[in-house]
């Protein structure tokens, strides 16, 4: 009899044990899926303003102040909620945003790569939607683009 309650004491601290780590771990995950689609949108937003950044370096005009003022906002946020983040693309996240060797052209094509990287893990249907939004106004716009020329 005693060793039938110990035997059930025993299951139930295993069970309540086990449950508590599987939540902690569904947690911990849940946690790590949104922080890492936060880091996914406003890493979007830097890319969107390193576009003015780059434009003005090609045509060799000054770069705008609130864009580069806000680019800098944003890479140290990003930073800050990298902090939390423990994936394996964080170096490649902090090294596009802080090594001091790329261009702003070089950085916003770094950003494009890695927001086409990212974009599966952290919304796939939303990147597949957005992509084929682009794909129709390219078609729909081609004559305009090919009015434009580049010198």
């Amino acid at each position: 009899m005693i060793q039938g309650i110990v035997i059930g004491l025993l299951s139930a601290v295993l069970s309540s044990y086990a449950t508590i780590r599987i939540e902690k771990y569904l947690s911990f995950r849940s946690n790590q899926k949104g922080l890492f689609f936060d880091i996914y949108m406003k890493l979007m937003e830097l890319e969107g303003n390193y576009f003015w950044l780059a434009s003005s370096e090609i045509r060799k005009t000054p770069e705008p102040k609130e864009i580069s003022q806000k680019v800098w906002q944003l890479k140290w946020q990003i930073a800050d909620m990298s902090r939390k983040l423990e994936a394996k693309e964080l170096q490649e996240i902090l090294e596009t945003l802080f090594i001091n060797k790329f261009s702003h052209s070089e950085r916003h094509e770094r950003l494009n790569i890695l927001i086409s990287k990212f974009g599966y893990k952290a919304n796939p249907r939303y990147k597949n939607i957005m992509a084929e939004i682009s794909k129709q106004n390219l078609e729909n716009n081609k004559e305009q683009f090919e009015k434009i020329k580049i010198d």
